[in-house]
């Protein structure tokens, strides 16, 4: 590994810092369960009945209480203004606006080509790739539920058991967490690419060919081509859960707090 001092090698150009030049500008106290950002700088929490928005100053802009929904325990807010909610147990995608109003459903029990669909994300182009356990496969998927491309099978590609618990699109590739931390890499058209075995603590964040990741009260980078790790300086992380960067902003979750740092 090498120490790597921050050129913001992912969502912001021309820019170094060291850990000292991190400024904390925001404690938000929440127990939040989950907590993801957009491109935008924004960030949302799961929390109790709630899904809450904030803007990259860490200030509240709207909330939105989904509790006739059942359980969420993940979104994504790949796109902005169309921030994704998937819940595998009743098989549905619905989106929300940017003020998290509902904006759209769909049903995927209706579905029959779609197999059984267990993960699901935003793509690039505002449509979804799901991920099809019964026949271990990636279909794409537009706004209407419509079969838009299907990734070969890699139930003969990959070795490992798979228990997968995150689905991430970016512009270049598709990004599927297993339950060990193995990322599995998948090109734009839902084919099987290569494997990463990662001890990552909780999600990860990826971007065109880097994924940023938080494990032993570290902050990594690698790099899918060449697979080279490295590591990024930050402010104290000990005792944090997730980590996430935008738009010169450092989010970091601890148990009962959101910090939100400048840089």
């Amino acid at each position: 590994m090498r120490l790597l001092v921050i050129g913001c090698w992912l969502w912001v150009s021309s820019c170094t810092v060291n850990a000292q030049q991190f400024s904390l500008i925001k404690t938000i106290p929440t127990t939040a369960k989950f907590f993801t950002t957009d491109k935008l700088g924004n960030f949302y929490t799961i929390e109790q009945n709630e899904i809450r928005k904030y803007n990259s100053d860490g200030d509240s802009l709207c909330s939105y209480n989904y509790k006739n929904l059942g359980t969420i325990n993940y979104l994504d807010a790949t796109d902005p203004f169309k921030v994704m909610l998937f819940q595998p147990e009743f098989l549905k995608i619905r989106t929300l606006d940017s003020r998290l109003n509902i904006q759209g459903e769909i049903d995927l029990n209706y579905f029959n080509d779609l197999g059984l669909p267990r993960l699901a994300c935003v793509t690039d182009d505002g449509n979804f790739w799901i991920y099809d356990q019964q026949n271990q496969r990636l279909i794409k998927i537009d706004q209407k539920g419509n079969i838009l491309l299907t990734g070969n099978s890699f139930n003969q590609l990959i070795d490992h058991s798979l228990n997968p618990r995150l689905l991430v699109a970016t512009d270049t590739w598709l990004m599927m967490r297993n339950a060990d931390s193995t990322v599995y890499i998948f090109d734009k058209f839902g084919n099987y690419y290569r494997n990463i075995p990662l001890i990552v603590t909780g999600n990860f964040q990826a971007t065109e060919n880097r994924i940023l990741y938080f494990k032993e009260n570290r902050l990594y980078t690698l790099d899918i081509d060449t697979g080279k790790e490295s590591i990024l300086e930050t402010p104290e992380l000990t005792g944090t859960s997730a980590v996430r960067m935008e738009q010169h902003r450092l989010y970091v979750k601890k148990a009962n707090a959101l910090e939100v740092y400048s840089f």
